[in-house]
């Protein structure tokens, strides 16, 4: 048996149990590992032998927080089987576009900036991920990601394992062990040993904030008290990870309740205990804070932290988030900036960086300013590839026409 048979094997077997594990695929760039995992899903989907009916993929290009990648798990969810293994996933699988379509219009709807309808969907937020569980997740370009912190993609699947039920296959371009790696470095074996440790206490952060909300989701007893108090000591308690949108749903919550000491005083331990990543990163949904005190602090902290725009790192983020703003600084960039960008990278950074550039051309109805970055782009790997025969023949699998007319005919009229 070859290797290539050995790994389509051991894909099958995991596909076909429906008993949680983690699975690792690794090789180097280019070889085929997502290509393989699909062929093999979709030669079991095809015999509707999964063990699990519910599946997500996820590519972690650009995803810079936990938040995010717990939010593109959901919106990626999809039926394996067109049944599904319950009354309700038989209804909600009567087409998977279905799915699609209700969690684009829930993400939709909670940026859209009304009060009332906005605020709505945004406390229901914290309840999309509870409904992964007992399902196949598989998590791609690691190596890729954004800002997100290695141990918290590693804790999100411990947990998913242990506490969801689920089965995690993990793409890597390389994997790391203490055998492979770092057996003598005993510094590094700390280090290791912390980050695993660092891990399992995120883990278990998530399920005691998610088990804070039990009181206020699952009843309807005349237990107000109960409530605000679980909630409140939730967040207090796990507040490493807790999410902006978290703090302003608990606090709408509260002020509609007239506890207002207790909102005073959540407001005023997250005023000491958030940080600037805190107050001013972007939310994957773009939703709008209702509580006006929250909206005042990330105002004052956006403004004094002034963030400095960094052509290299807001490519490849605000390909994943669509800022508009900086979407805009990056249209402003000449072309000149891109090509010298292209020319002076390599390997894995060289194509980051192009497919950030590119990832524009998947919107249906793209904004001006994606199709300048996209133009700026594709005009700045034409003037690589008049530079030689070889550069030509490199750059055509961007689907670039090397002897289009591009922006240097534009800028001669």
């Amino acid at each position: 048996m070859t290797s290539a048979e050995a790994v389509k094997n051991e894909i099958e077997r995991f596909l076909r149990s429906p008993d949680p594990e983690v699975l690792c695929i690794t090789g180097a760039w280019g070889v085929g590992k997502t290509y393989t995992w699909q062929t093999v899903l979709d030669r079991v989907r095809t015999k509707r032998a999964t063990g699990l009916s519910r599946y997500s993929y996820v590519s972690l290009f650009g995803i810079s927080s936990l938040e995010g990648m717990k939010t593109a798990i959901f919106e990626n969810l999809e039926f394996l089987l067109p049944e599904g293994c319950t009354g309700l996933e038989r209804i909600l699988s009567g087409g998977n576009s279905i799915v699609r379509g209700g969690k684009q219009l829930v993400g939709a709807v909670a940026a859209l900036p009304v009060p009332y309808l906005g605020g709505a969907l945004s406390k229901a937020q914290p309840l999309l991920f509870s409904a992964i569980r007992n399902q196949i997740v598989c998590v791609d370009d690691l190596e890729r990601r954004g800002a997100l912190p290695v141990k918290d993609v590693l804790g999100l699947i411990s947990y998913l394992r242990e506490q969801r039920s689920c089965k995690v296959v993990l793409l890597l371009k390389a994997l790391m062990t203490f055998v492979e790696s770092s057996i003598f470095d005993i510094e590094e074996i700390i280090t290791k040993a912390h980050a695993v440790e660092e891990s399992r206490k995120q883990q278990n952060r998530m399920a005691a904030f998610e088990e804070a909300w039990r009181p206020f989701h699952d009843g309807f007893g005349n237990n107000e008290d109960e409530v605000c108090a679980s909630i409140i000591a939730g967040i207090h308690s796990n507040f490493e990870v807790v999410s902006r949108p978290n703090l302003d749903a608990a606090m709408s919550i509260l002020t509609e309740l007239g506890r207002n000491e207790e909102v005073e005083a959540l407001m005023d331990f997250a005023t000491i205990h958030g940080g600037d990543e805190f107050w001013t990163s972007d939310d994957p949904f773009h939703r709008r804070m209702s509580d006006p005190r929250i909206q005042r602090i990330v105002e004052e902290k956006r403004k004094a932290t002034g963030p400095v725009f960094q052509f290299e790192k807001d490519l490849l983020s605000t390909a994943h988030s669509m800022n508009g703003d900086k979407l805009a600084q990056l249209a402003a960039f000449p072309i000149e900036r891109y090509q010298d960008l292209f020319e002076n990278s390599a390997g894995i950074d060289l194509h980051n960086y192009i497919y950030a550039a590119f990832e524009y051309r998947k919107i249906g109805n793209p904004t001006d300013h994606m199709k300048k970055v996209i133009s700026n782009a594709e005009e700045a790997l034409r003037r690589i590839a008049r530079k030689s025969k070889l550069n030509e023949i490199r750059v055509r699998k961007y689907e670039i026409l090397v002897g289009a007319a591009g922006h240097d005919q534009d800028e001669a009229r």
